[in-house]
């Protein structure tokens, strides 16, 4: 399970760059994934399932499940490999700084400590036909909530052999402040560290970390 390395930057050896192909350019939606630094995976898995390895919490947020999907990715000698619809891509990391900060609720004043994380794996155009004969292959379940279906916010939990291995907020870089248009900006060239999150995002993500029972 991870523990540490979850906000660690994937250094794995994807080749050079001068050497990839054409990559997948669509950039028009920057997407978000916001962490929290003071829940580990462990906390969430045992928030989720009971001592005789049964639903719990699971049933009560299985209502906002919008999308479950399985991801497969092959680690070999010459780089990063995903199957997306039953087709093999090359991926590479791209690396973004990754900004500490925090948000309380007004009324009771918990600190939520999080970690706003805008990097991404980019995805080559064209399909690989090859794949190195030293690899691994990791499958992990993907299950996406959110609580309402028109919003932005979702929660992603990443399982891996039946435990939680990852989770995380994603939404995007619109969607993280409403009140400043340049966020994306400062964040990426570490202007700040303090970002002041809007309402809405706030609202969802203590929601979320009631039902889990991890808002405390």
């Amino acid at each position: 399970m991870q523990t540490e390395n979850r906000f660690k930057k994937n250094t794995y050896n994807s080749g050079s760059i001068k050497d990839k192909p054409k990559c997948n350019s669509n950039t028009a939606t920057v997407h978000v994934k916001i962490y929290f630094p003071n829940i580990s995976p462990k906390q969430l898995h045992e928030s989720l399932y009971n001592k005789n390895s049964k639903l719990s919490t699971f049933s009560k947020i299985s209502k906002y499940l919008v999308n479950e999907t399985i991801k497969t990715t092959i680690y070999g000698s010459t780089g990063i490999l995903e199957v997306h619809n039953d087709n093999i891509y090359q991926v590479y990391p791209i690396d973004k700084p990754i900004a500490r900060s925090y948000f309380e609720k007004d009324t009771d004043k918990i600190k939520i400590n999080i970690l706003i994380d805008m990097s991404y794996m980019k995805r080559f155009s064209i399909p690989s036909f090859q794949i190195p004969y030293r690899h691994i292959v990791e499958q992990k379940v993907i299950k996406t909530y959110k609580l309402n279906p028109k919003s932005n916010t979702k929660f992603i939990i990443e399982m891996k052999n039946d435990i939680v291995y990852d989770f995380y907020i994603l939404t995007t870089s619109n969607d993280l402040n409403n009140g400043d248009a340049n966020v994306k900006n400062k964040i990426e060239s570490l202007a700040t560290n303090k970002i002041e999150l809007n309402t809405f995002l706030k609202e969802d993500i203590i929601s979320f970390l009631l039902v889990l029972n991890l808002y405390r």
